[in-house]
């Protein structure tokens, strides 16, 4: 229309005066609105203004990022170093049972808390190395031969004492449990033992020490000459 071109040129003329008494042109949604130079650099120092702050806002963050990075690197490295020194005091305690044995050999065995009939009971049993098989010990004790083969982080090693009651090992294999049992139950007949007066020397079960699995002291028999020593 030539109305619509007659208002086009009049509000291009608007703004060419607008620009050159300096006022600034903002569009709002289709509708031309006039700020004064005065408005403008208000607006200007606001964007510079909230520009420092999100710069020093970055600066700080970066900052307590990096130590926090370097506080956790430390921990790390402090937890790392208490790794090592539990592995290695572990290690240290664990490398004295981890010995090459061979037949014959005296060591102990821990009696798992389920073999045994009460928390009274023994904890260990002396053992002999019987037999070696594929890295792993066939053992026996005064009671029998265990029924199932040890490796050498079960066994610990007993050195310079005698063990009579593994001279002779019965010749048949019996599990753990049965000779933690038997321990218990030999424990407690030694502790209650008298003696015994038999005179034959203690090969048979007439012999009450024999009977209850026990070597005969010194209170047996007066002395005389025994088998069941």
């Amino acid at each position: 229309d030539n109305k619509g071109i007659e208002e086009d040129k009049v509000c291009c003329s608007r703004i060419e005066s607008i620009r050159d008494n300096k006022f600034g042109v903002n569009i709002v949604e289709y509708e031309i609105e006039i700020i004064s130079e005065e408005d403008t650099l208000d607006f200007n120092d606001e964007l510079d203004l909230e520009n420092e702050i999100i710069s020093e806002s970055s600066k700080t963050f970066i900052n307590h990022q990096k130590e926090r990075e370097e506080k956790l690197k430390k921990m790390r490295e402090i937890n790392n170093n208490y790794q090592k020194t539990l592995k290695n005091e572990m290690m240290a305690k664990i490398k004295p049972s981890y010995k090459n044995y061979k037949i014959g050999d005296i060591a102990k065995i821990k009696i798992p808390k389920i073999d045994r009939p009460s928390s009274l009971s023994p904890k260990f049993i002396i053992v002999k190395i019987m037999k070696i098989k594929n890295n792993s010990y066939q053992v026996g004790c005064s009671f029998g031969i265990l029924k199932n083969y040890y490796k050498n982080n079960d066994l610990e090693k007993v050195n310079g004492k005698e063990f009579p009651d593994l001279l002779h090992i019965p010749n048949f294999k019996i599990p753990l449990r049965s000779a933690a049992k038997q321990l218990n139950t030999k424990l407690k007949n030694l502790i209650e033992q008298k003696g015994c007066s038999y005179k034959s020397k203690c090969i048979n079960k007439k012999c009450t020490c024999k009977r209850k699995n026990l070597l005969c002291i010194k209170k047996c028999h007066l002395g005389k000459d025994c088998n069941n020593k």
